[in-house]
């Protein structure tokens, strides 16, 4: 478009007479109003639907920060503490396989690398997040996963323990709730 008007010559296309604008300029403006009022609702159209997108796209965002303050809610009143968080009533009927699986097993694995260190080799790790899991599909109680894991962590169990229980804990809330 902007090379044609650079090269459009109006006296030229007037002497012409090819353009509808030189032949007939009234038959020509009635069906320039007619594509005017098209484009012109064409136009409306699209400013009503970014209306609409916006809209929705800031339901959307306030969707998201409504879901993170709800999550950053949850993380503030699962107590920190050991014995307040040992106590926290599990929803147990919310963890199941496939959370332990997708969500608790890799969070596990995560912890107890970082506990070994380059001390254990990935066998170790493996055959104790297994244990970890089982656990916990178990519903046996912190105190019980404390004990057994004495034996590998020493005097860091009570802490690696609290850590995973806290994540437990978390996910069976968030699914209960719906947040997660």
């Amino acid at each position: 478009m902007a090379t044609a008007l650079a090269k459009w010559n109006d006296p030229r296309e007037e002497q012409l007479g090819e353009h509808d604008y030189y032949r007939d300029r009234q038959r020509w403006w009635r069906h320039r109003k007619a594509e005017r009022a098209r484009e012109i609702e064409l136009d409306e159209a699209d400013r009503r639907q970014q209306e609409r997108d916006d809209r929705a796209n800031d339901k959307d965002a306030a969707g998201a920060a409504g879901r993170r303050d709800m999550i950053e809610a949850l993380i503030k009143e699962i107590p920190s503490d050991p014995k307040a968080l040992f106590d926290w009533p599990v929803k147990w009927q919310h963890v199941d396989a496939a959370l332990i699986q997708s969500k608790i097993e890799p969070a596990v694995r995560k912890r107890l690398t970082e506990y070994l260190g380059s001390e254990g080799d990935d066998s170790s790790v493996d055959e104790l997040t297994e244990y970890v899991a089982t656990c916990i599909k178990e519903r046996k109680r912190p105190q019980e996963l404390i004990n057994e894991l004495e034996m590998v962590l020493v005097e860091e169990a009570p802490v690696f323990v609290a850590r995973i229980w806290r994540f437990v804990v978390y996910e069976s809330e968030a699914q209960a709730r719906s947040v997660g």
